[in-house]
């Protein structure tokens, strides 16, 4: 179980490694959607990091190192500076499978004939042919979903990536820990078997689909999206008679509002021809002799959007989710012997 939750902390440690390379270099803002950033950055890192300990590997001994062995039911005298000393039977960890029956002495044709019976019999078995395609679809699942969560939380909230990413880390990935903990706690308190572990699997996986559902209808009015719609309405034609002789067509996104919100894909589709530089370090840019409107200074600070308490109800969901998940890892790792039935 400790193991799992040191490797949820990985993915936290890389959503957090992305954010930092994917931040906006000074003259521009991480608020900019046109902004991309070094997302490839991170890979380069870890891989260089990782080659520390991949040499590290080279200096362990290629075989055991031969120890003085206790006998189990007895003791070892040994004479050491003239005194006796009674060495006890320490105990050992069996590194090996004791529900398999010895198979010494048996020829390559013998092992092969075995091996093909075993996994012959792990494939027939139900219970492992529906856990294969429980984890191929939660997989499929669970990678679309960290994959596009960060775009989503920019396209349709307005976050920005590097922001979005910092929050993956701090609540999704966090939470999945604790819930991994937790599953721990609950499978050895409560000495699961391997039905009732399949049950809280299903249970949890239940309530996770749920909240994951319960996602969809957390929609708000941010900027970018009001955009879209927008252009929905005119096949994504933004040229209107105020800006037709600005040829915007090759524009980037860049949105900008009036003073009254209303949100143009950028200064160029508003029609302005003057650009008014207030701050070249914090990338303050103001825009006026704006064609589509008139007499009025627009700029990013003017576009408000309705999204602030739905990003807090979409990130309550995120925790709770990821918690909910997360106490079905460990009681879905359950397996039983061979000859065990549920």
């Amino acid at each position: 179980m400790t193991q799992k939750i040191f490797r949820l902390f990985k993915v936290d440690c890389g959503e957090l490694i992305k954010s930092k390379s994917i931040s906006a270099p000074p003259g521009l803002t991480a608020k900019d959607p046109t902004w991309i950033g070094a997302w490839w950055l991170g890979f380069l890192i870890v891989s260089i990091l990782l080659i520390v300990p991949s040499c590290a590997l080279f200096f362990f001994p290629s075989k055991p190192r031969r120890t003085k062995v206790v006998p189990k039911n007895g003791t070892l005298a040994e004479q050491m500076n003239g005194r006796l000393t009674v060495l006890k039977p320490e105990r050992e960890l069996s590194f090996f499978d004791k529900h398999k029956e010895d198979e010494k002495n048996l020829t390559t044709e013998e092992k092969f004939r075995a091996f093909r019976e075993s996994y012959t019999e792990v494939v027939k078995s139900k219970v492992f042919r529906g856990a294969v395609i429980s984890r191929v679809l939660d997989s499929l699942a669970f990678r679309g979903y960290m994959v596009f969560l960060p775009k989503y939380l920019e396209n349709h909230y307005g976050i920005p990536q590097y922001r979005a990413h910092q929050l993956m880390a701090m609540f999704g990935v966090f939470g999945f820990a604790l819930g991994t903990a937790s599953g721990g706690i609950i499978t050895r308190r409560f000495r699961l078997n391997g039905r009732c572990a399949a049950l809280f699997v299903f249970v949890v996986s239940t309530i996770n689909l749920c909240l994951f559902a319960a996602k969809i209808f957390l929609g708000c009015q941010s900027v970018v999206n009001t955009i879209g719609l927008t252009g929905m309405a005119t096949n994504f034609n933004y040229t209107v008679p105020c800006n037709a002789d600005c040829g915007c067509e090759s524009a980037p996104l860049f949105p900008v509002c009036n003073s009254k919100g209303y949100a143009y894909y950028s200064p160029c589709h508003a029609g302005c021809r003057e650009v008014i530089v207030n701050s070249a370090d914090a990338y303050h840019l103001e825009f006026a002799s704006c064609d589509c409107s008139p007499g009025e200074v627009l700029k990013k600070e003017l576009c408000n959007d309705d999204c602030k308490m739905m990003i807090i109800v979409f990130f309550i969901c995120v925790i709770v989710g990821a918690f909910v998940a997360g106490n079905g890892l460990v009681p879905g790792q359950y397996h039983q012997p061979i000859g065990v039935f549920l």
